[in-house]
């Protein structure tokens, strides 16, 4: 069959070079490939590949030929047939580092990622100083978490090519998603001294020396960026943010209203002028720009064909609410349903799964859907977060009616028996927020929102308190770690799983006196049940718990505790500790007074008993001696 096919194109090429009688079938071959060559660069991939198959065909066994056909593929996005041709190539030569990059840039393409990663593994091996391998190894190794390994390849590169500031950048933007705030800050002053006018990499160092707390410099920063490059808006509008997050809110809402005014539709410098407003209680602007938080987050708005509510009449109107964003922001947003109610509606409102089960016991709610439901007809909708301005909101008007979340009353009475076995001070702590966020901002606002369970071994050796576990456990990490402290009480793994989420725990909150926590739902949640609630915060708190304040509009039975440095939860704790102390002394001292005076309001009955018996004087002096007695507890 070669044989014949090499003689068809032997003839063929007779037709072409009539001066020729013989030709070398692998010259011939080579001349196809060069002819492929010059179509790719004339764009002409459709011919090129035609070229590269004739090569292909003189020499079956040509890895070149394979390879090119293999491009071609890929050019035309036919990634799987591109695929299959590289590994025809890489059978007919194994040590091609081409062939294997390419084969690896496939399978990524292809999600199979931890493919890709062995054949950039094996060309690497081949190679050792091929920078493209060991740069989309890294590349893989980011997407699949492994921040470490891609870090260690990216600095192989980095010592075959110290000067390449692409990756020096690359490795501090690494070390600083892993919270490594100091390499990736050495990392960017690399990359800075390398490239000292380039704007992005005086932001990224800033907004990791931010991350560092390091804010003065990170201040330094922008206003050097800016002082040559006014009309970066994306940079005006960080350097608002950094503004506000250190607590300078009326410098941060003048540098939001610049961004707007070079740009009136940036919706997150809306938003954030909004937020900016809403910390300084300032609810009447601060709600209207806080309308821009779908644009900003990219989150679609829901559309109707019935209107938006726009605070008309509702009575005898079906009113369809949707909740957004945490689970937190609902509870705190679901005082306002009541005022619906109030006005006459017919209250439809949408949650979460997870939260159907404890948002059904809520009385002033008509329809709750969820997930997957069926809509009901209605006529108005309305998100949840638009009632405080449709509600025209001051900080006078806050509904502060407590609770507005309810417990099962049989799992009140449930864990009340069962928590009744001990007469102490009943806590109920929770640590951390979620910590499965993929933004990385987000991301590093749950951490710096959150503390650890150690931070809580302080307010464990008070004596007289118990600590129950509040926290959500996901991970057997998580787990394991309990095990190390003894003073927390936990409950076993049906725990808001059989009733459903946060059904145990309103139960649970009930029954406890005090409830501390970080801003997370938990804060909200406990304090919507009415029951006393402690909110640790960090420096630069939530817009919601506003500044300098430790007492809430929202919530009249919490109280704020700050930090006043940032990342220092052992003086937040060591303040509790001193406070909860007075507040169990007190409590303590009641109790006390209060048996005292029940035991001798029943021995008074008793001595009148004893005098209406005609007893003896003995009987009546004992009785007196114990009264006596009481008096001086």
């Amino acid at each position: 069959m070669y044989y014949q096919l090499c003689i068809g194109i032997l003839l063929s090429c007779s037709i072409y070079h009539p001066t020729k009688t013989m030709v070398d079938a692998h010259i011939l071959a080579q001349e196809y490939i060069s002819k492929g060559h010059q179509k790719i660069k004339e764009n002409a991939i459709s011919e090129a590949k035609e070229y590269y198959q004739k090569s292909l065909d003189l020499e079956p066994t040509s890895y070149e030929a394979y390879f090119y056909l293999g491009n071609c593929a890929f050019q035309h996005n036919s990634i799987q047939e591109a695929q299959s041709y590289y590994q025809r190539a890489a059978t007919l030569n194994p040590m091609s580092v081409e062939v294997l990059c390419n084969l690896g840039i496939c399978a990524n393409i292809l999600h199979d990622t931890d493919t890709g990663i062995a054949y950039f593994t094996k060309a690497i091996a081949i190679e050792p100083s091929h920078i493209l391998a060991r740069t989309q190894k890294a590349l893989l190794l980011e997407e699949k978490g492994m921040i470490n390994e891609a870090i260690t390849e990216l600095k192989e590169i980095e010592q075959l090519d110290p000067t390449n500031v692409a990756i020096i950048t690359h490795i501090a933007q690494l070390y600083g998603t892993s919270s490594c705030y100091d390499q990736a800050i050495s990392y960017y002053r690399k990359s800075c001294c390398m490239k000292p006018d380039s704007p992005d990499l005086m932001i990224g160092l800033a907004n990791t020396l931010i991350n560092a707390h390091q804010e003065q410099e990170a201040i330094a920063l922008y206003y050097k960026v800016l002082e040559k490059n006014p009309t970066l808006t994306t940079t005006l509008h960080n350097f608002g943010f950094l503004l506000k997050k250190l607590g300078y809110v009326d410098q941060a809402i003048e540098v939001y209203k610049r961004v707007i005014e070079q740009r009136p539709d940036y919706a997150l410098a809306h938003l954030n002028l909004g937020i900016a407003y809403l910390s300084k209680g300032d609810f009447a602007r601060g709600f209207l720009e806080y309308e821009w938080r779908f644009e900003a987050y990219n989150v679609k708005r829901k559309e109707f064909p019935q209107p938006r509510w726009d605070g008309s009449n509702l009575k005898d109107k079906r009113i369809y609410v949707y909740g957004e964003q945490g689970f937190g922001d609902i509870f705190q947003c679901m005082r306002y349903i009541p005022l619906l109610k109030k006005q006459g509606a017919y209250v439809i409102f949408h949650v979460p799964t997870a939260l159907k089960a404890i948002v059904s016991l809520c009385p002033y709610i008509d329809m709750i859907v969820s997930n997957n439901d069926p809509l009901p007809d209605f006529d108005y909708h309305s998100s949840l977060w638009s009632l405080p301005l449709l509600f025209n909101t001051t900080l006078d008007t806050i509904p502060i009616d407590i609770p507005y979340i309810y417990a099962d009353q049989t799992l009140v009475q449930k864990w009340a028996d069962r928590l009744s076995d001990t007469q102490k001070f009943k806590i109920g702590i929770c640590w951390h927020g979620n910590q499965h966020y993929q933004d990385l901002a987000l991301k590093h606002n749950v951490i710096e929102k959150s503390c650890t369970l150690a931070d809580f071994t302080s307010i464990a050796s008070i004596p007289g308190v118990t600590l129950y576990n509040l926290q959500r456990i996901e991970t057997p990490e998580e787990k394991a770690e309990l095990a190390h402290y003894s003073f927390l009480q936990e409950f076993d793994d049906s725990f808001d799983e059989t009733h459903g989420r946060f059904m145990d725990s309103a139960a649970v909150i009930k029954s406890l006196n005090l409830v501390i926590t970080v801003d997370t739902s938990t804060a909200h949640f406990a304090a919507a049940l009415g029951t006393p609630t402690w909110i640790i915060l960090p420096k630069h708190a939530d817009w919601r718990w506003m500044h300098d304040r430790s007492d809430s509009p929202w919530y009249p039975n919490v109280r704020l505790f700050r930090q006043k440095q940032q990342g220092n939860w052992t003086e937040v704790m060591h303040t509790i500790k001193q406070e909860l102390v007075e507040v169990i002394a007190q409590k303590t001292q009641t109790k006390k007074y209060n048996n005292t005076h029940c035991i001798g309001q029943k021995l008074r009955n008793y001595i009148q008993q004893l005098h209406t018996q005609n007893s003896t004087y003995s009987d009546l002096a004992i009785a007196y001696a114990l009264q006596y007695d009481l008096t001086l507890l």
